[in-house]
């Protein structure tokens, strides 16, 4: 069966450091952990999020909205990571889950990933890391240490397993989208895989295929780049640092499994939801530059 890439238990985003002179994007995992938890602590004792019956009740109701968005063509010169990487992570999120545990009595922390698709506080992810939050409450995370709440799920689709998220202010990094790469184009992979914030893998895109599944069978992108736990919703990079697919879950396959044993790993099915499958969202339409 297919793992969702996340939520993780107690991930949360990345607070940096950079440093000089070489100006380091450096992470503190367990800092952001702390961050999140009372962040999200704060924001469930003010009552200044929306419930979660509430935000899984529009993801059942909501399939499009007045929204625009511009796809790029495929094809645009390759860049060198670093120079496009530090922009892109500013708009790369994290959508967090905070409960108070009720076997601990400790509040704690479970993160997946997301990215801005556009400067008034939209957030793409995937549909199930909204329904799979059981407790407590939902928020976003940003690269630069702030918590915003989730206002609304604008639209959802389960077909496509992705979600359109609205959380407050303006100016917010918007990346950009582009159509899916061919196979054998590189790709690149932003997300908080397990803990671990603001990770980058790099790979190629595998295939492109037809999902197995009964009823609408949507177009899928498996790539070589590594994700995890945690990584559901993380934007995928082509060459020109421009978002064209989003992380979704895992297939592993087993030389030996039955019922109750899988022994013997031999390899992992990284499946992708192109990003221009968020168009299914968005009742409205804007070309690309």
């Amino acid at each position: 069966m297919p793992a969702l890439a996340g939520p993780a238990l107690g991930a949360k985003p990345d607070q940096t450091a950079p440093a000089s002179p070489t100006r380091l994007f450096v992470v503190d995992d367990a800092a952001i952990l702390r961050r999140m938890v009372r962040e999200g602590r704060r924001l469930a004792e003010a009552k200044e999020t929306v419930r979660l019956e509430d935000l899984k009740h529009q993801l059942e109701s909501r399939r499009t909205a007045r929204v625009k968005l511009a796809f790029e063509s495929a094809g645009a010169p390759a860049r060198p990571v670093e120079q496009w990487l530090p922009s892109r992570r500013q708009g790369t999120v994290a959508v967090v889950n905070a409960y108070l545990c009720d076997r601990c009595g400790r509040w704690h922390a479970a993160a997946a990933s997301g990215f801005f698709v556009s400067p008034d506080g939209l957030v793409a992810t995937c549909r199930h890391v909204v329904e799979g939050a059981e407790q407590g409450v939902l928020f976003v995370f940003t690269a630069a240490g702030r918590a915003l709440p989730i206002e609304e799920v604008v639209a959802a689709d389960a077909d496509v397993d992705l979600a359109l998220l609205k959380v407050p202010g303006d100016g917010h990094p918007a990346l950009r989208l582009a159509e899916p790469p061919p196979t054998g184009a590189p790709v690149f992979v932003l997300s908080h895989p397990d803990d671990h914030f603001y990770v980058l893998t790099e790979g190629r895109v595998a295939r492109h295929y037809r999902a197995m599944q009964r009823g609408f069978r949507p177009h899928m992108m498996a790539i070589t780049a590594d994700f995890a736990l945690g990584s559901s919703g993380g934007p995928v990079f082509d060459a020109a640092g421009r978002v064209v697919a989003l992380a979704a879950s895992t297939d592993s396959v087993y030389y030996h499994e039955t019922r109750r044993v899988q022994r013997d790993l031999q390899m992992v099915f990284k499946q992708c939801i192109p990003a221009v499958s968020l168009r299914r969202l968005a009742e409205q339409q804007q070309a690309g530059p």
